[in-house]
């Protein structure tokens, strides 16, 4: 075979999204009816599953099951030489599709599909209701999930930093003060973001949340938009409670016209780069940037042969505001510039690890109706931990789809992992300052606890809590004092290894 008809192809692309309050779809169900709309989204012999030679199932978190790719395969009629479960992360979905068109273009692959699903909406009703749907039950011997307190360090879990909407937070005050942004300027451009993004997925069938808001609607802090973790308001968090499968279908040329596939409906993945930082929250380089993501984006371009500036239509991950506005920023690109083709994870809706497998199938869409010629998809997961980056484009690559891209992957992580870390402190005392922080809120809406990473005289990094109680000490850092990471403080260590700091 020629090297032209091994260039890989997206030929179709399927998502599904189940609102039907009688309807308990289970994930796989979910992932099964969106492979079947890719195949059938082709265009092309209707039997193109059963050629399918690989499957890979991005990691899904709302249930168990025994080996859900096989299962997946099975019930579409496939019987791939591969199907893989996946690691957790959002950035699961671009580093597969990149992954199956390297292995096509080596000619180890003729037909490729990555599928993912979750149904947290239905999980959630039936805990609520007391009675679970009728799912395939999980084996007896399968693992039990995740434990999420061995996704953050101990200290990190003493003191509330557990969850996504805890951890982001961070990021954003830290990346605001250090940019000289007032509070103001920087909830007004999250708002603006959010708002258009809220404006893409009322255009998108698959979209959760399909009703365009305002920036003065995401930006005011009321009993429907409560403050979660300071300075996110609920609509500034991702929608994870939703019922959502996406599918993606890629070939080679050659075997995507021996199916039938329309050439109109090819869409060209050019290349991609990933990294990740350390999963350890308290071992980062930095708060107010993300190295991983910076390598990623200064990589992925000259991999596909491209300036940033050749891009015509992009998503970038948009679990909280921090992450597109670390991206624009790194890229230099107007803070205003569109930054979803899908609709953002607040509004179309954040299906666990599968996002970015919605976000491929918008921007198929969108390359094939011709709104733009070349895009950038940037995934992301963990505590802005994992990053994957992908080119798509409307019309092959010069030069075909570059090789290596394990390897070139393999050694942006070896320059990641050699940057060097703080010393984390677990019995902090004595002066100290901030480096990082946030407020969580009760439902009610007040604020009640601080949580502050910081940085001792010596360097030495640690995290600790505010006064339990001290309204002033909270007060002072739900407010716009552009100069907090510079004023003194003192923390000392507390009982069952917690901390504490005080602001001066």
């Amino acid at each position: 075979m020629s090297d032209a008809a091994r260039t890989p192809v997206i030929i179709g692309v399927g998502q599904v999204t189940s609102r039907d309050d009688d309807e308990t779809p289970h994930p796989l169900e979910l992932a099964r009816r969106a492979l079947l709309e890719a195949a059938a989204d082709t265009g092309g012999d209707p039997a193109v599953l059963e050629r399918l030679e690989r499957l890979d199932v991005v990691n899904i978190a709302s249930w168990t099951y025994g080996d859900v790719a096989g299962e997946l395969a099975a019930a579409v009629g496939a019987s791939p030489r591969v199907a893989a479960h996946s690691e957790w992360g959002g950035n699961q979905p671009t580093l597969l599709v990149d992954r199956a068109a390297e292995q096509i273009t080596a000619g180890e692959l003729r037909i490729a599909a990555v599928a993912g699903a979750e149904a947290f909406r239905t999980l959630e009703r039936a805990l609520k209701a007391g009675s679970m749907p009728d799912w395939p039950a999980p084996p007896p011997d399968a693992p039990p999930p995740p434990d999420p307190r061995a996704l953050v360090p101990e200290p990190a879990w003493k003191h509330g930093l557990r969850m996504p909407v805890e951890v982001y937070p961070l990021y954003e005050n830290a990346r605001r003060v250090t940019a000289g942004e007032s509070l103001e300027e920087s909830q007004a451009w999250s708002a603006r973001m959010w708002s258009r993004m809220s404006e893409v997925a009322a255009k998108n069938d698959g979209a959760w949340n399909p009703t365009p808001m305002t920036p003065e609607q995401i930006a005011t802090v009321a009993p429907e938009n409560r403050m979660v973790c300071f300075p996110y308001p609920k609509l500034m968090n991702a929608l994870l409670s939703v019922d959502q499968g996406a599918a993606v279908l890629l070939a080679d040329t050659e075997t995507a016209r021996s199916l039938g596939v329309p050439e109109d409906r090819w869409v060209y993945p050019w290349g991609g780069a990933g990294a990740s930082d350390t999963d350890d929250i308290l071992a980062r380089v930095s708060y107010a940037r993300a190295p991983a993501m910076e390598a990623v984006l200064d990589d992925v371009f000259p991999t596909v042969g491209v300036e940033p500036e050749t891009i015509d239509l992009v998503e970038l991950y948009s679990c909280f505001p921090c992450v597109p506005k670390m991206a624009l920023t790194h890229l230099g690109w107007d803070r205003d510039r569109p930054i979803s083709v899908t609709g953002g994870l607040t509004f179309f809706g954040g299906p666990g690890n599968n996002y970015m497998g919605h976000a491929l199938v918008a921007m198929t869409r969108a390359l094939r109706r011709g709104d733009g010629r070349i895009g950038l998809l940037c995934g992301q997961g963990g505590f802005v931990t994992k990053h994957h980056a992908l080119v798509v484009a409307a019309t092959p690559r010069d030069g075909g789809y570059p090789s290596g891209g394990a390897a070139a992957d393999a050694a942006r992580q070896a320059r990641i992992d050699a940057l060097e870390s703080p010393r984390v402190e677990v019995a902090p005392n004595g002066e100290a300052t901030i480096e990082a922080w946030t407020v969580t809120y009760g439902r009610g809406g007040d604020p009640e606890t601080g949580i502050v990473v910081g940085r001792l005289r010596d360097g030495a990094r640690f995290v600790a809590t505010t006064p339990e109680g001290d309204r002033d000490q909270l007060e002072r850092l739900v407010g716009d004092d552009p100069d907090l990471l510079e004023r003194p403080g003192t923390v000392a260590a507390a009982d069952e290894g917690r901390s504490v700091f005080r602001v001066r």
